[in-house]
This record gives structure tokens, C-alpha cells and sequence, in this order.
């Protein structure tokens, strides 16, 4: 089916990129505006260990006030809850402290940097994106439609000949993009009046083991982007537009991913089935 054929609804999931949306959210560049979601993202995540440590800081002050000592077993277990608390919490703190200053990100030459070994590119060719960014014509991605990537989820960005989205640290250029396909999965929520299974469609673009990106999808948006990366790369393998089921998507991600064997099998000459 082609582009055209969904006319009417193609800007449902692909919107251009205006010049007030650029200054509203690349002000100094793209990677300028990752280092500030980076540390906006570390501010909450501060905020809301603050926030944890002082409501135990005033239920631990209430205990004491109350004279609450440890004199027996029941002693014990009547403030377990609270040290129970305190454990957790400097569980969850260190490796999110050490995890900060393992990854270093302090401005935008460590972004450039994490981007460049997620993506297989040169600097040269991200600051390349980055300009693309900015020229008229790039698109703003909502495979799930604007009312859902307005909350922040699996929004992106897509320049002449580069394609990102948020929620991961890679770009990929279009011409590299080998495989593209759909595939469903579905999870149970469970409440208080049961379970409800959810059903997801996803669309995954892959250049190789190491470079893939996806995202939550309508079927029309994602034969939209198959219609768009085709251009680029008429070669592409689209499994003929087929969504897999969770089981073949476990299989082909075994097959693909983690057997060196048939990878190498299927750049030459593809999987047998």
C-alpha cells in the first residue's frame, strides 16, 4: 500500500517541525536540549528521594516521640516497617548516586559522546543530524498519535536522511536501516477488579545487532515510516508489512541478536525461515 493512500490522516502521526516549536525546544541545538532533559530527569529523580527521606524522617520522629524503644521481639517488629525503610532507601540511593558519576554526563561533549557509541557515528555525522534538526522540512514522529506522545512517550524526530526517537540514545540513518518490521505484545495490568490484558503494536527499525530503535505504533503511522525509509532504502526488509506474534518476535530476536552464526547468515543472504 502506498504513502499516498493514507493522505488524509499522514499528518496524524507526521507533523513538520515549525520554527516556533524549534526555539521553544532546541533553543541552543538538539544536544543542547538532551543535556537538559538529562538533568531535568536527575532533578526529579533527587526530588523524589528528598521528598521519600523526609516523610521517614517525620514518621521516625513521631515513633520517638512517642517513646517507642526496643525492649522485646514485638518492640522490633512494631519499627521493622521503619527500619525496613531506611535499608531500602540507601539501597536505591548509592547505585543511583554511582550511577551518576559513572556516566559523567556534564554537558553536551558527553551526550555527543554516548550518542556516538549507541549510533556507530562519528561526531561529524551527529552534529550533521543535529543541523538537520533545524532545517525546514523534518518531522516530528507521533506513531501513537498526538494525544498519546503528548505525555513524552515514544515521540521523535525525523531529518532528510537521519530518523531518532526519545526514548533512546541513537540515530540512525535512514540508508542504514536494514530491517523494519511490526510485531505485538501484550501484558495484564491487575487492580482491584482483576486483571485486564493490554495489547501493544510495535514497529523496530535495526541497521544491526548493536543499532536498533522502536516504538508503539498504529498500523497506518507504521506504514507510514516503512513508505518514508524505503525512499532511502528500497532494499529494506519489511517482512512484508506482517506483524509478528510475541513467540516469532522471541525467536527472530534469538535467531538475529544472539546467534553470530545465522546474523552473518542473514546479511548474505537471509533467514531460511
Amino acid at each position: 500500500m502506498g504513502i499516498f493512500d493514507y493522505k488524509e490522516k499522514i499528518e496524524d502521526y507526521f507533523v513538520e517541525m515549525d520554527d516556533a516549536y524549534r526555539q521553544r525546544n532546541f533553543p541552543k541545538g538538539f544536544f543542547a536540549s538532551q543535556v537538559k532533559r538529562w538533568r531535568i530527569g536527575w532533578v526529579y529523580c533527587v526530588y523524589g528521594i528528598v521528598l521519600f527521606l523526609c516523610i521517614l524522617t517525620i514518621a521516625v520522629s513521631g515513633f520517638l516521640k512517642n517513646g517507642i524503644a526496643i525492649r522485646s521481639f514485638r518492640d522490633f517488629f512494631d519499627i521493622a516497617p521503619i527500619l525496613g525503610s531506611i535499608i531500602i532507601s540507601t539501597i536505591f540511593v548509592v547505585p543511583i548516586i554511582k550511577m551518576w558519576r559513572t556516566e559523567g554526563i556534564k554537558g553536551e561533549s558527553e551526550i555527543i559522546q554516548k550518542y556516538m557509541k549507541n549510533s556507530g557515528m562519528s561526531r561529524s555525522d551527529l552534529q550533521e543530524f543535529a543541523r538537520q534538526v533545524m532545517e525546514p522540512g523534518t518531522k516530528r514522529i507521533w506513531l501513537k498519535g498526538e494525544a498519546y506522545s503528548l505525555g513524552g512517550k515514544d515521540t521523535g524526530i525525523m531529518t532528510r536522511d537521519f530518523i531518532w526517537f526519545q526514548r533512546f540514545w541513537c540515530v540512525l540513518r535512514k540508508s542504514d536501516i536494514k530491517i523494519i518490521y511490526f510485531y505485538e505484545s501484550t501484558y495484564t495490568e491487575y487492580s482491584s477488579g482483576g486483571g485486564l490484558s493490554l495489547y501493544h503494536l510495535w514497529i523496530d527499525l535495526l541497521a544491526d545487532k548493536q543499532r536498533k530503535i522502536s516504538a508503539m505504533t498504529e498500523k497506518a503511522a507504521g506504514e507510514f515510516l516503512i513508505e518514508f525509509i524505503k525512499e532511502w532504502n528500497p532494499e529494506v526488509d519489511t517482512m512484508e508489512g506482517r506483524v509478528l506474534t510475541e513467540e516469532e518476535h522471541e525467536k527472530f530476536d534469538e535467531k538475529f541478536m544472539h546467534d553470530e552464526t545465522e546474523y552473518e547468515k542473514w546479511f548474505r543472504r537471509g533467514f531460511d525461515d
